[in-house]
């Protein structure tokens, strides 16, 4: 079955807040979620989605990496 656009884009945006409250986002994890909608359609729309949740992990660890004061 596909997904429709709407309801691929509400899956990554909840990859998204989960995988930020894993790994300790201090700020409103669906705020930021909901701000994705470039990496989405760049990113991550066009791949296969069973590869979403690794490569969101990665993107957040680089994120770290970068803005370390927005985690705990």
């Amino acid at each position: 079955m596909k997904l429709t656009f709407d309801k691929q884009w509400e899956l990554f945006q909840a990859i998204a807040a989960q995988e930020l409250h894993k790994a300790g986002y201090k700020d409103d994890v669906w705020d930021l979620a909901w701000c994705l909608d470039y990496s989405f359609e760049e990113d991550y729309l066009n791949t296969d989605i069973e590869t979403w949740r690794d490569r969101m992990v990665a993107d957040i660890e680089e994120m770290k990496k970068d803005c370390p004061e927005d985690f705990l």
